[in-house]
């Protein structure tokens, strides 16, 4: 994601931690960092999250307005995904164009959210052929330290899942629902998508790794599974390489972890906030 600013002496050192079943900030290879689900946290809003990570932090906000649906799809509504690397988030982020980084991250989470089916399309259709809703998911990276596609797919589906259609069409100021109350964003919980991602050191696979583990790895695998642990969606990065068998192992870890985060997921929809309160022994300084 970014230039890798770590010494020889520092590689060697997470590398050596690695190989003798220890990480820098003293998880466990299957341990997640601390995760933080705050949703409704921006009020100008349709949905909206903001997820902590350890220190990655991340902001999704949903837009909902009426447009002309899309020629090939008149009688289902339209979706787009979008991520700005914030220059605050980190010192190689600058202004300007999105970066092939920012474009690789928001195509990432749009593939879980799209092809899950967590968004009842065809439900999104105010007036079929004229009119439907449009989605715009916009993820805003706060604080780079490592792994941003489980943190945007996780603030990306928890700012879906809390979102409304709007009475008033934000844009048009067309009344939609007469009696001007909001409706929730038709969704299917059941296919809610989001991904799991391990970095591969050496021959050792680690689930969610920080900014140190993920500028050092070989390789890295994203996965997005549904509650029921289907895999909906895959990405591989980096230029090492994975085997069948440590596909099929990661993907097993990802079905359990990825059970755990959905209901942290959920609580936090359904609470306004949930929050991890595990402590974390550090080796590291950022």
């Amino acid at each position: 994601m970014e230039d890798n600013p770590l010494s020889l002496i520092k590689k060697d050192f997470i590398r050596s931690l690695v190989k003798d079943g220890r990480r820098e900030d003293g998880r466990g290879f299957d341990e997640h960092r601390p995760l933080d689900i705050q949703v409704n946290f921006v009020s100008k809003a349709q949905g909206s999250a903001r997820v902590k990570l350890g220190n990655t932090q991340v902001v999704a906000g949903v837009k909902v307005q009426l447009e002309n649906p899309y020629p090939d799809t008149p009688n289902r509504g339209n979706f787009m995904t979008s991520a700005e690397l914030n220059p605050m988030a980190s010192p190689n982020f600058e202004p300007g164009p999105p970066r092939i980084e920012a474009i690789e991250l928001a195509r990432v989470t749009d593939r879980s959210l799209r092809e899950s089916g967590v968004l009842d399309f065809e439900a999104l259709a105010w007036k079929p052929g004229e009119k439907v809703w449009a989605v715009f998911v916009d993820l805003e990276i706060l604080d780079y330290d490592g792994n941003l596609f489980d943190a945007c797919s996780i603030a990306g589906l928890a700012a879906v899942l809390s979102a409304k259609l709007p009475a008033i069409d934000p844009k048009s100021k067309e009344v939609v629902y007469a009696d001007g109350k909001d409706r929730p964003l038709p969704v299917r919980v059941d296919n809610a998508t989001f991904s799991v991602t391990f970095a591969k050191i050496g021959n050792s696979i680690l689930v969610d790794p920080h900014l140190h583990e993920e500028l050092i790895c070989e390789t890295r695998i994203t996965m997005g599974l549904d509650p029921k642990g289907n895999l909906r969606a895959m990405q591989k990065g980096g230029y090492g390489s994975w085997t069948v068998d440590e596909v099929k192992e990661t993907r097993r870890k990802a079905v359990k972890l990825g059970s755990e985060v959905f209901a942290k997921i959920q609580k936090a929809v359904k609470t306004g906030h949930y929050k991890d309160e595990k402590p974390v022994v550090s080796f590291r300084t950022r």
